[in-house]
């Protein structure tokens, strides 16, 4: 596998330990000491998010299953899913804090 050819591009990672990121891989260096590539990723999501909670990530390509390119239009709405998911529990909860109508009033509307 070639991470150079992912240089630049948001792609999905999966890694040795059955995690996935999705991030832009923002640079690849060949590592000759230990042959493999150091992977450098600006992270946009990942499984298990709390092992990933810093905005960047490197990791060696040996540790790396899979890279695969993300379609843009699915790049599109993960990003306009994480940055305008509502609060349920804030909703659920304004519910019983507002007062709502019990009433019902029939009559004509003018």
């Amino acid at each position: 596998m070639n991470a150079f050819e992912y240089s630049g591009k948001y792609v999905k990672i999966s890694t040795l330990d059955d995690y996935w990121i999705i991030g832009k891989i923002l640079e690849v260096e060949a590592n000759e000491i230990e042959h493999t590539q150091d992977v450098k990723i600006s992270l946009l999501h990942a499984h298990k998010q709390s092992l990933f909670n810093q905005e960047f990530i490197s990791l060696t390509l040996d540790r790396i299953v899979e890279i695969e390119e993300l379609d843009p239009l699915f790049l599109q709405d993960l990003k306009l899913t994480i940055n305008y998911v509502p609060n349920l529990q804030d909703i659920y909860d304004s519910i019983y804090r507002e007062k709502l109508p019990n009433k019902i009033h029939f009559g004509k509307i003018e």
